[in-house]
C-alpha cells in the first residue's frame, strides 16, 4: 500500500479513495486546508457519490500536495478558489431551475403557489389534531423502558410468535426485546399486577 504524505501528487491522494478524516491523519493538516488544496486544482466533492471529482472546466494540472498548498498560500491565504465560486453559481442556477419546475408542476395540477401553501397548512393541522395515542403509543412506552433496570433472560415462544415479533419489530424499527417487554408490561397493567 502506498504511503500517503504531503509529497504525493493530489491526483494520487484523490485516487486513494481515503476519507477526509483519514487524509487529515496522513497529511497532518486541517480538513479545510485539504478541501482548499483539492478545490484549487479543480476537484470538488460530489456528496451524492461520496467522492472527489474533477471539474471538467478547470485545466488539468497535477502537483504534490505541498506544491499546491504553497501556490495557494502565495495567491492569498483567505481567497476562495475560483472553482468554489463557479460551484456556487451552478448551485444557484439549480435552485432557480428547481423552483421554476415546482411552479410548473403546481400549475399543471391546477394549484397556485398560495393554494398549495394553504393545502399544506390544512394537512399539517389535520395531522396535529389526530390523537397521539392513535399513532403507536408503543414508542412512548419504549422511551420509558430506559428508566427500568434490565436483566437478560431467555424464554421459549412459538415459532409463529417469533415470526410476528420479527415482522413488527422490523416494521417499527425497534428492538425485539423492547417489543416483548412492552407487550408484557401491557399484559400486567391490564391484569393489575404492575402500574
Amino acid at each position: 500500500m502506498l504511503e500517503l504524505t504531503k509529497d504525493n501528487n493530489v491526483s494520487e491522494l484523490i485516487a486513494s479513495k481515503k476519507s477526509l478524516k483519514e487524509l487529515r491523519k496522513f497529511l497532518n493538516t486541517r480538513d479545510t486546508t485539504i478541501r482548499e488544496v483539492f478545490n484549487s486544482l479543480g476537484y470538488f466533492y460530489n456528496k451524492s457519490q461520496h467522492e472527489w471529482q474533477r471539474d471538467a472546466d478547470v485545466s488539468d494540472k497535477d502537483m504534490t500536495f505541498n506544491e499546491a498548498l504553497e501556490q495557494l498560500k502565495a495567491v492569498s491565504s483567505r481567497q476562495t478558489p475560483k472553482v468554489n465560486r463557479k460551484l456556487i453559481e451552478v448551485n444557484k442556477e439549480l435552485i432557480e431551475t428547481n423552483s421554476q419546475q415546482n411552479l410548473e408542476i403546481l400549475n399543471a395540477i391546477g394549484l397556485s403557489e398560495n393554494e398549495f401553501h394553504v393545502l399544506k397548512k390544512m394537512i399539517q393541522e389535520r395531522i396535529q389534531q389526530e390523537d397521539p395515542h392513535d399513532q403507536l403509543p408503543i414508542f412512548n412506552e419504549i422511551a420509558k423502558l430506559n428508566t427500568r433496570s434490565r436483566k437478560n433472560k431467555t424464554y421459549y415462544i412459538s415459532e409463529e410468535l417469533v415470526a410476528e415479533v420479527d415482522r413488527v419489530a422490523d416494521e417499527l424499527n425497534i428492538k425485539k426485546s423492547q417489543l416483548v417487554e412492552v407487550a408484557l408490561l401491557e399484559f400486567f397493567k391490564r391484569h393489575g399486577s404492575i402500574q
